[in-house]
């Protein structure tokens, strides 16, 4: 579990950690100007200002990948699942299945 909040503070799995980071030899966490990008051999994931969040995702993973930014397979048309491949009626509704239920109120 990562938590980013506006002044840049990273916590993960709870326990608050400072920037450059490196969790393991792959996994590692950058500050770029006013970016955070957490960085692994097949995902990146950046936290921007204004809580702007933008996940790459490697080619190896199509298909094989699952949440909020859908499944990677090409075909939007399957991508309103929530977790255990339970189909949603909307974007919001999507969004609210893939929240952290510790940090539900917080994401109001």
């Amino acid at each position: 579990m990562i938590t980013v909040n506006d002044q840049k503070q990273v916590w993960v799995n709870g326990l608050p950690v400072r920037i450059p980071l490196e969790i393991t030899n792959v996994v590692k966490f950058e500050l770029t100007g006013d970016v955070i990008v957490l960085q692994t051999p097949q995902v990146q994931v950046t936290f921007g200002p204004n809580r702007r969040i933008s996940v790459s995702v490697s080619p190896a993973l199509t298909g094989k990948v699952c949440g909020a930014c859908g499944n990677f397979n090409y075909t939007p048309a399957d991508d309103l699942k929530g977790p255990g491949g339970v189909n949603v009626s909307s974007v919001p509704e999507l969004l609210l299945s893939w929240t952290a239920r510790d940090f539900a109120p917080l994401c109001a």
